[in-house]
């Protein structure tokens, strides 16, 4: 369970993920999560999100999704025969270039977006999975959650509410999934650090899923 593991292998495993974390060691040897992906937290928020994120798929979670950054090669580039595959890489590496021009610095070591990336993939995870990270990494590019994300969160407020039957929980899982597109990374995170608060009975369920949905903007046209 995620209660059993040190913030440090949390943040192993977020990284294995592909998210960015950023924590500095405290002089008493404790460790505090400052952001994730970019998003920053104060006191212990970071380390509640990051135990909220990893919570569900400790002992069963998949294989790393996102493959860390590699040189780009021409030589790879030209052993790629599949034209859609070659679509989609072209179209995310235009996104990425244009979210992170080479003079704002090095590109976030995150994300499927190289041809040695995409043929290692290809040759090890199939076509269909190889399309689904591509899609997963112009979604980062653009700001936009990962779908991954996304259907983990709406894991854990289900797993929570199985018990409670709390309808206002109900709704707020299908009002997620039905604007799951437009959900962005800072929104997520938010709603991340808001939920963990449904784990202490101080806070009343509805006045949580009011926050929640303001996280995530549901209730904008």
């Amino acid at each position: 369970m995620a209660k059993d593991l040190t913030i440090r292998e949390i943040i192993k495993i977020l990284k294995e993920e592909g998210h960015m974390v950023e924590f500095y060691e405290r002089k008493d040897g404790g460790i505090l999560i400052k952001s994730i992906d970019g998003v920053k937290y104060q006191g212990a928020t970071g380390n509640k999100v990051g135990r909220w994120m990893t919570g569900q798929s400790i002992s069963q979670k998949r294989a790393t999704q996102l493959q860390k950054i590699t040189t780009t090669g021409k030589r790879a580039k030209k052993t790629i025969t599949d034209n859609e595959v070659k679509k989609a890489l072209q179209r995310t590496q235009k996104v990425w270039n244009k979210a992170f021009p080479h003079k704002r610095g090095e590109k976030p070591d995150v994300g499927l977006k190289t041809a040695k990336q995409v043929k290692w993939n290809l040759e090890h995870k199939g076509k269909e999975e190889t399309l689904r990270l591509l899609k997963e990494s112009e979604r980062y590019a653009r700001g936009l959650a990962y779908h991954e994300g996304i259907k983990d969160f709406v894991e854990q407020l289900q797993h929570w509410n199985e018990q409670r039957k709390n309808p206002s929980v109900t709704q707020l899982i299908s009002d997620i999934i039905k604007r799951q597109d437009k959900i962005r990374f800072e929104w997520l995170w938010d709603a991340y650090a808001t939920a963990y608060k449904l784990n202490d009975p101080i806070y009343s369920t509805e006045e949580v899923v009011r926050q929640i949905r303001n996280n995530l903007h549901l209730d904008e046209e």
